[in-house]
C-alpha cells in the first residue's frame, strides 16, 4: 500500500481543576488549535470506561465531571483518539496529531472495485448500483476504511469497520447526499450510532446537530442540539424550539415543539400532497395518544409509534430452533457464536436471497444459511402508527443464529 505521507497538527487543551464534594471534581478545559489558537469545534471529551461524554461548545469550551476515573479520552473527526490522564494541576495541554490524510481522496482503481446491488449483494458492473473500495486503515490498527461509491462515480459513504466482512460499524462515517455534500457524519460503535452527529441540508447548510444514546425506544435514541431550515435560520437551540423531521414516502415530514430535548404538545405529519397523515400529542417525550390516516382517510388510533410483529419473530426462531444442527466438526473443535445472515424479503414476504454478512465458522456459516433458506413462513413487520406495515417493495435486513454449546 502507498505510504500515507503525515503532518502533524498539534492541539492544546488548556484546563481548570474544580474540587467538588465527596472526591469529585469539575473538569473546564479548551480544545484549541496550537497554530492559529483557533477553537475546535467538533471535539467529544469521554470519560474513560463510562458512557459519560461530553462536547466542546462553539469556542472549544467544555465541562466534565470526574471522581474516581481521571482518565479521559479525545476525539475529533480524522484525528486519533488519544487517552489522557488528567494532572492535578490548574492547566495542562494535549497533543493531538492528525494525519494528512483524507479518507476523501485515495485514488480508486479498477481491481480495487467491489461492485455491489440495491440490497448490498456483490454483483457483476452491468446489474451494479455500486461499488466499495476497501483499504486497511491508515490511523487505527486492525480496522478497515471503506469507501461506497454510486455507480457513477459519486461518494456516498465513507466509514470504518472492525470486521473483514464489511459488517461491524465501528468508528467515525460520513455520508453523502447525491451530489456529493455532505448529509451526516458521525461515531458508529457495534453497528448503532453513538455519541453527537451532525447532518447538513443538500445546499450545504448546516441542518442539525445531537446526540445519539442507547434508549431501547427508536423515537428517543436521538437527542436534537441544535436545528436550522434549509435557508440557515436557526429553529431549535440547546433542545428547545420547533422541530421538523424527514419522514419516509408516502409522507413528507413531521413538525413539532420540543423542550429540553423531548417532544411536547401536538405534533402532526404530512403526505407528499400536503394532506395531513398523522396528529401526536406528546406529554415529556412520552406519546399520549395518536391518530392516522391512510390514503382513503380512514383513521387508525394508538399509543405507541410502532409496534413489532412478535408473532412473526417468534414463527421464524421457532423454525429454525427445530431444524437448526450443530455442525460436529464445530462441536468437536467447541465453536460457538453468532452467524448473522443478510436476507431479501419480496413483497409477500418471503425470503428470496440470503448471504452470510458475518461468519463464524465455515460448516456453521453453510447451516445458518441452510435453515434460513428452509423457513416457508412469510414476514410481517408490525404496525407503525396503528397500520399494518405492509411490503410494498423488496426489502432486506439482518438475522442473527446462535450456536452454542450445552456443557
Amino acid at each position: 500500500m502507498k505510504k500515507v505521507n503525515q503532518l502533524l497538527f498539534t492541539f492544546i487543551l488548556l484546563g481548570s481543576i474544580t474540587d467538588s464534594s465527596f472526591g469529585q471534581r469539575v473538569v473546564t478545559g479548551r480544545v484549541v488549535e496550537k497554530e492559529t489558537g483557533k477553537p475546535i469545534k467538533e471535539a467529544s471529551i469521554i470519560l474513560k470506561g463510562t458512557k459519560i461524554e461530553t462536547v466542546v461548545n462553539a469556542l472549544g469550551f467544555f465541562q466534565l465531571q470526574i471522581d474516581s476515573v481521571d482518565v479521559i479520552t479525545i476525539k475529533s473527526p480524522d484525528y486519533d483518539s488519544v487517552d489522557v490522564r488528567i494532572p492535578n494541576v490548574n492547566s495542562f495541554k494535549i497533543e493531538l496529531v492528525k494525519s494528512s490524510y483524507s479518507s476523501s481522496e485515495f485514488v480508486v482503481q479498477e481491481n480495487q472495485k467491489v461492485y455491489l446491488d440495491g440490497f448490498g449483494f456483490e454483483s457483476d458492473k452491468a446489474n451494479a448500483k455500486s461499488y466499495r473500495v476497501v483499504v486497511l486503515h491508515p490511523t487505527e490498527p486492525n480496522k478497515l476504511l471503506v469507501k461506497v461509491f454510486g455507480i457513477n462515480d459519486v461518494v456516498k459513504q465513507i466509514g470504518t469497520y472492525s470486521d473483514n466482512e464489511i459488517y461491524t460499524r465501528d468508528g467515525f462515517f460520513t455520508l453523502f447526499h447525491s451530489n456529493g455534500q455532505k448529509k451526516e457524519e458521525g461515531f458508529y460503535k457495534d453497528n448503532s450510532k453513538v455519541g453527537k452527529w451532525i447532518k447538513w441540508y443538500k445546499n450545504g447548510r448546516l441542518k442539525e446537530e445531537g446526540f445519539y444514546n442507547d434508549s431501547k425506544d427508536r423515537t428517543q435514541r436521538f437527542k436534537v442540539n441544535n436545528f436550522y431550515d434549509s435557508l440557515g435560520n436557526k429553529l431549535v437551540t440547546d433542545g428547545n424550539g420547533v422541530y421538523i423531521t424527514d419522514e419516509d414516502e408516502p409522507l413528507n415530514y413531521a413538525k413539532g415543539q420540543l423542550e429540553n430535548d423531548l417532544k411536547t404538545g401536538k405534533w402532526i405529519g404530512y403526505f407528499t400532497n400536503g394532506e395531513v397523515a398523522f396528529e401526536e400529542d406528546y406529554l415529556n417525550g412520552k406519546l399520549v395518544k395518536g391518530v392516522s390516516y391512510d390514503s382513503l382517510r380512514k383513521e387508525y388510533k394508538y399509543d405507541k409509534v410502532f409496534e413489532d410483529d412478535r408473532q412473526s419473530m417468534e414463527s421464524f426462531y421457532n423454525s429454525i430452533a427445530k431444524n437448526l444442527k450443530y455442525p460436529p466438526a464445530a462441536r468437536n473443535s467447541l465453536i460457538q457464536g453468532k452467524v448473522v445472515v443478510h436476507i431479501v424479503i419480496d413483497s409477500q414476504g418471503k425470503i428470496i436471497r440470503s448471504r452470510i454478512a458475518k461468519g463464524l465458522e465455515s460448516s456453521c456459516d453453510t447451516e445458518a444459511l441452510r435453515v434460513v433458506t428452509k423457513y416457508d413462513g412469510k414476514w410481517r413487520f408490525g404496525k407503525e402508527r396503528g397500520q399494518t406495515i405492509s411490503i410494498k417493495k423488496t426489502q432486506s435486513m439482518y438475522l442473527p443464529i446462535l450456536f452454542k454449546l450445552d456443557y
